[in-house]
C-alpha cells in the first residue's frame, strides 16, 4: 500500500469537521448502491488508506514487538474518561486492523472514522475513494458486476410477471397459450445462445417481447 505521497491529514480534515455532513452533503452519498454492495465498497476504502497512517496523523503510537501484527498501541480514542492507565488499543498495520482490549471496539479506518465522527460508513468509505487526490482512486469491478446481476435479476422478475398477466387474461385462448410459449421459448434460446448480449440489451429486449404480447391482442381486435 503506497501511502507516502498522500497526505493524510489534509485528506480527512473535511470529513472530520464538526458540519461537514449538511443535509445537502448527503446528496453525496450514492444509494443507487443497493445494500447488498456496501461491504464491497467498505472493504475497498478500508484497503485504500493506511490506517496506521492515518491514526499516526492524530495520535501518538507506541511501536510493540508483536509476532502476529499487532504492532502498534495508544490510549483507545472511543473512551470517553480520557484517564487511562494502559493502551488498550492495538493497531495491526497487516490487515490495516483496529482492535480495544477494553471496549472491544474493532475494525477498518471506514469504520474508526464513522465512530469517532459520527458519519454514516458508506458515506465515508465513498468519500475515501472518490475524493482521495480528488480523484476516484479505485474502480471496483465488483460492484459494476453486482449492480449488473441485480438489473437483471429485475428485468427477468418484469418479465414474468408480464408473461403471468398475459396468461391469466388469455386463459380460455388456446392459441394466446400457445403464442405467449412460443415467446417464452424464444427468449430462452436466445438466453442459452448469448447471455451476455441479453444482459446487456434488456431494455430493448422487454420492449420488444411487451410489443410482440401487444400485437397479439390487437390482431385478435381486443
Amino acid at each position: 500500500m503506497d501511502t507516502q505521497s498522500l497526505n493524510i491529514k489534509n485528506i480527512f480534515s473535511k470529513i472530520e469537521e464538526p458540519l461537514y455532513l449538511t443535509k445537502e452533503r448527503w446528496q453525496d452519498i450514492d444509494y443507487s448502491i443497493c445494500l447488498y454492495d456496501a461491504h464491497i465498497i467498505i472493504d475497498k476504502a478500508n484497503k485504500a488508506i493506511s490506517l496506521t497512517d492515518y491514526l499516526q496523523s492524530r495520535y501518538i503510537l507506541e511501536q510493540v514487538p508483536s509476532s502476529s501484527g499487532w504492532s502498534y498501541k495508544t490510549y483507545c480514542p472511543f473512551h470517553k474518561s480520557g484517564n487511562e492507565r494502559t493502551q488498550s488499543f492495538f493497531i495491526n498495520s497487516e490487515i490495516n486492523r483496529y482492535y480495544c482490549q477494553a471496549c472491544s471496539a474493532s475494525g477498518g479506518i471506514v469504520e474508526f472514522i464513522s465512530r469517532k465522527f459520527g458519519r454514516p460508513t458508506l458515506f465515508v468509505a465513498e468519500f475515501i475513494l472518490k475524493y482521495i487526490n480528488g480523484k476516484i482512486i479505485i474502480e471496483s469491478e465488483e460492484i459494476k458486476k453486482s449492480n449488473e446481476v441485480k438489473k437483471f435479476n429485475e428485468f427477468l422478475l418484469k418479465l414474468s410477471e408480464m408473461y403471468n398477466e398475459f396468461i391469466k387474461t388469455h386463459r380460455d385462448d388456446s392459441n394466446a397459450i400457445d403464442y405467449i410459449m412460443k415467446c417464452m421459448n424464444g427468449f430462452d434460446n436466445l438466453l442459452d445462445k448469448n447471455k451476455e448480449s441479453v444482459q446487456k440489451s434488456i431494455g430493448p429486449i422487454f420492449e420488444q417481447i411487451k410489443l410482440q404480447l401487444k400485437n397479439y391482442d390487437v390482431k385478435k381486435g381486443k
